[in-house]
């Protein structure tokens, strides 16, 4: 079973039974952070896992739009479960996943003489793969510009704040 599948399926079993609600009810106190699911802002596409969850979830037409606009969402107004994606780059883009953020120069890095591929199916004797590339930034990280990746830290700072106040 993916990772996709055991989250949804605790999705779903905890938001249709609302256990948040149970515990805060038992416990008499509300979690002290909020839970914040991250996914590649891919929404269009049949199959990716952003897709997969509101069309198997979070079927609310106004979360959708939040999370196209705003690109982050409280997905039950009684709970801590915020929802975060990163933004798209490219105005001819309809959906990016988070490697995107970085710049092509970084993007475009070849180890052992290989390029990347963002892709889950790839021929390893040709590219390096997700894995390989975030140990490369690991690495590298003092050298790599993160600035695109403010959007995400600003989003999860007001969720906090948001989370906090209420």
């Amino acid at each position: 079973m993916s990772f996709f599948q055991t989250f949804s399926n605790f999705a779903i079993i905890f938001i249709n039974t609302n256990y948040y609600e149970y515990f805060l009810k038992t416990s008499g106190s509300k979690a002290h952070y909020p839970a914040i699911f991250v996914f590649d802002n891919e929404l269009e596409s049949k199959g990716k896992p952003l897709k997969k969850f509101f069309d198997n979830y979070a079927k609310d037409e106004e979360a959708k739009e939040k999370i196209k606009t705003q690109l982050y969402v409280h997905l039950l107004k009684s709970s801590n479960i915020y929802l975060v994606t990163n933004p798209i780059l490219e105005s001819s883009s309809k959906e990016a996943e988070i490697e995107h953020l970085f710049s092509k120069d970084v993007l475009e890095t070849k180890i052992e003489g290989k390029p990347l591929s963002l892709s889950g199916d790839y021929d390893k004797s040709k590219y390096y793969g997700k894995v390989t590339f975030s140990k490369y930034i690991m690495n590298n990280y003092k050298s790599i510009d993160f600035s695109n990746f403010r959007i995400i830290l600003d989003n999860i700072a007001k969720i906090l704040k948001e989370y906090n106040e209420s």
